[in-house]
């Protein structure tokens, strides 16, 4: 099964991501490489399309009447069964796409939806040939894990004059220059970001062009829903993070050596990342959220609990109460959801995925608990 943020995620899977976000954001460390979003077909599973798709829940095939053993045949799983499961299922192949991308004479966002259902690198170099003042592309050529450094470079520098308003191409770029040891890059990247009002990781265009890439491919609309949001990874939340904790470590350090200006800008930079990313992405997948309360709290814990935090007059330990409270509140809400999950029919699956892009992860397995009555 591939390491992957998921849609509908057991909130034990999250916490206990946060928990290790946590414990590793103790260590001021240099930053390591971290995996980034396009799987590689050497740790992930090729899709075989069936064109004849089962319902969902089939039953247990009967016996042979003439089957001399009488054994029971194994059970025969749907598709979407597995998907909701987690299990790695095959990918449509290029054949299957191709249709889809002729259709829609291979626009931006075709190319993308194939790419990422496929894994085909070609449709990827294709879109940013053809593309490329298009920040969605430029977004998937920063974040494959087979570009290398210098495409990852470009790339970025593309997306931050495509979204001149959108800060993520800046935060990336932060978190290679702290992983080069280059502070001073770094923190320049950190103040252009702080000056941009979006972050935005196209999330939700994502989900959209994956959905119908699979729906092309022959799949139903509660399986091509399901994995278009289950099989999508995030590891940029990971480099973020990192972000995070290198920035206060750097206020910290600047503390210490006297220059208190430098060390308050860095904690607003810091608090800033944090509330953007539990705040601002969206639709709200809980993974981004309990990242952004993990960088909240790493900058603020290097803080006297006592002193102010805003104007409202609330202190440094009123808000760490508050982003706790939030992490509970989360538990709570998702704990026992992931079997509920699991148990998905093909309409309610389309509901349930339907609802996270339309208010976010958490409203969705709200309604879903209430809908199995375990509210």
């Amino acid at each position: 099964m591939n390491h992957r943020f998921t849609l509908g995620l057991v909130v034990g899977t999250l916490l206990g991501v946060v928990a290790t976000l946590l414990i590793g954001g103790r260590n001021s460390s240099p930053l390591t490489p971290v995996p980034v979003s396009a799987p590689t077909p050497t740790n992930t599973a090729v899709r075989a399309f069936s064109s004849l798709p089962r319902a969902f829940g089939a039953q247990r095939p009967r016996a042979n009447v003439g089957d001399a053993a009488g054994a029971p045949e194994p059970v025969v799983e749907s598709r979407l069964s597995r998907i909701l499961k987690g299990e790695d299922e095959a990918r449509p192949t290029r054949e299957q796409v191709e249709p889809y991308l002729e259709a829609n004479r291979r626009s931006a966002e075709s190319l993308l939806g194939a790419f990422m259902v496929t894994g085909d690198l070609e449709l990827l170099t294709e879109a940013a040939k053809n593309y490329p003042n298009d920040p969605r592309v430029q977004f998937q050529a920063a974040t494959s894990s087979r570009a290398t450094p210098e495409e990852r470079t470009r790339a970025l520098e593309a997306l931050k004059h495509a979204a001149p308003d959108n800060a993520f191409g800046n935060y990336l770029s932060a978190y290679d220059h702290l992983k080069a040891g280059r502070r001073d890059d770094a923190v320049k990247e950190l103040l252009q970001a702080t000056s941009k009002p979006k972050l935005s990781d196209y999330t939700l265009e994502f989900f959209q062009n994956r959905e119908e890439a699979y729906l092309a491919a022959g799949w139903s609309a509660g399986e091509a829903k399901a994995e278009a949001m289950q099989s999508l990874l995030i590891p940029y939340a990971s480099q973020l993070k990192e972000v995070g904790v290198q920035v206060a470590q750097l206020a910290k350090d600047y503390r210490q050596a006297g220059d208190v200006e430098s060390a308050q800008n860095l904690i607003k930079m810091g608090l800033g990342l944090g509330q953007q990313m539990q705040t601002q992405l969206g639709p709200q997948i809980l993974i981004d959220e309990l990242v952004g309360i993990v960088i909240q709290r790493k900058v603020l814990e290097g803080l006297d609990p006592a002193s102010s935090f805003d104007t409202s007059g609330r202190t440094v330990q009123d808000r760490l109460a508050e982003l706790n409270q939030r992490r509970q509140s989360i538990r709570e809400a998702t704990a026992d959801s992931e079997p509920l999950l699991r148990q998905l029919n093909e309409r309610d699956a389309i509901i349930y995925f339907e609802r996270s892009k339309l208010y976010g992860e958490l409203e969705a397995i709200r309604w879903l608990r209430n809908r199995q009555g375990n509210p």
